[in-house]
């Protein structure tokens, strides 16, 4: 569960929309490619796994 919100979050913050400029390096922030959809959709599964374990 925490790799998976660890990975939104960061790239949350790499995105257009969440910052204008990434605060280390002051350089203007990217678009989060397409193809991390497919990492995130591995993170999002082994998370909710996570929480079904756990039995929520």
């Amino acid at each position: 569960m925490h790799a998976y919100v660890l990975a939104v979050h960061t790239k949350r913050g790499e995105g257009e929309l969440a910052h204008p400029i990434v605060k280390a390096t002051k350089a203007p922030t990217g678009r989060i490619p397409f193809k991390w959809l497919k990492t995130g959709r591995k993170l999002m599964i082994a998370a909710l796994a996570e929480i079904n374990a756990e039995g929520y």
